[in-house]
């Protein structure tokens, strides 16, 4: 069972000083890199769609990371976000992170779990870090390791 996670994306990066401030674009760049180098959503299999207000001519590059990146375009976030949780064949398998306390009083009622910006955010840097993909070792290297471990454990 994968989880989808909706994150209101203003939403989140006004409620914590973790996104800086200047331009909207470069707060929006900082959000996503975070969540892609924190992994709030634990597995690989969970989905991560941030969500932002935007007006129809509302653009920015395109995100090029596992996060999915909608911009509302003539909506609200929130309306973007209560239809994908309808559009969901389980809408338990919703987690939406905001603080309006509209869209999380819908979320409920729609059984579909809500989380505040600040409880995200505390679960995101909390969890352990994931290491980094080991490095690709030349066959020279690999069996000279593979020679030291020989040596350590006496095996011949």
């Amino acid at each position: 069972m994968s989880l989808h996670y909706f994150i209101d994306g203003y939403n989140l990066i006004w409620s914590a000083e973790n996104f800086g401030g200047g331009k909207l674009q470069d707060q929006r760049e900082c959000l996503l890199r975070f969540l892609e180098r924190t992994h709030p959503a634990g597995s690989a299999v969970n989905k991560i769609i941030v969500v932002f207000d935007g007006k129809e001519d509302v653009d920015s590059p395109p995100w090029r990371g596992t996060v999915r990146v909608i911009f509302s375009k003539g909506e609200t976030a929130d309306a973007v976000i209560k239809r994908s949780v309808d559009l969901l064949s389980n809408p338990r398998n919703a987690v939406v992170i905001t603080d309006d306390r509209d869209i999380q009083k819908w979320v409920s009622s729609s059984k579909a779990k809500v989380m505040g910006c600040k409880e995200f955010l505390r679960t995101a840097t909390n969890k352990p870090k994931r290491s980094a993909t080991p490095a690709k070792l030349d066959s020279d290297t690999a069996q000279g390791i593979n020679e030291e471990f020989k040596k350590l454990w006496r095996v011949d």
